[in-house]
């Protein structure tokens, strides 16, 4: 009899590590958010949880916070600024895409003195690839993000952002 309960138990405990284990590596992940690039959306050190199943890859929407690989070892945090085909500027701190001036209430004004650009600035093109996004990090001050390494895949793309779930709270829900 105690056999069988300690079976239970045991096959229970085990059950659910790989419950969780395909969670999270398949459809929801905490991940730990290094730098403040996307000061003031995100702080240094916040965790967040990842959507990596139910997001469309194909279904990106432009300022949507994702994270992607940027290199075989990390992953990068990054907001959605450009979509296939699309031509990006930033002129006296101010984005245009696609010649149309576009508000970003997310980011902290008083903090952003990014010197101007175009898109041929960074990657001598005048429109995002097919098939790729531009990122931008809400910092724009030190953050490094399509300004510096070009254009991201979208097969890069990890997941995105759902929530902030320390230190902030579990309704600190993203646009």
């Amino acid at each position: 009899m105690k056999n069988k309960v300690l079976i239970k138990i045991i096959t229970g405990v085990f059950v659910a590590i790989i419950v969780c284990f395909m969670i999270r590596t398949h459809i929801l992940s905490p991940i730990i958010v290094y730098g403040a690039s996307m000061s003031p959306t995100i702080h240094d050190n916040d965790r967040i949880i990842v959507d990596k199943l139910l997001y469309k890859m194909d279904d990106v929407e432009r300022f949507e916070i994702i994270v992607f690989k940027a290199d075989h070892t990390h992953n990068y945090i990054k907001r959605i600024i450009g979509l296939p085909g699309d031509y990006i500027e930033y002129r006296q701190n101010e984005l245009y895409i696609n010649g149309v001036q576009y508000a970003e209430p997310y980011l902290d004004k008083n903090v952003i003195k990014t010197r101007d650009f175009k898109l041929e600035d960074v990657a001598n093109q005048y429109q995002v690839p097919e098939g790729s996004l531009f990122v931008m990090g809400d910092n724009r001050e030190v953050s490094k993000d399509s300004r510096h390494f070009g254009f991201i895949s979208k097969e890069d793309i990890v997941g995105n952002a759902k929530f902030i779930f320390w230190p902030d709270s579990l309704v600190d829900f993203f646009p």
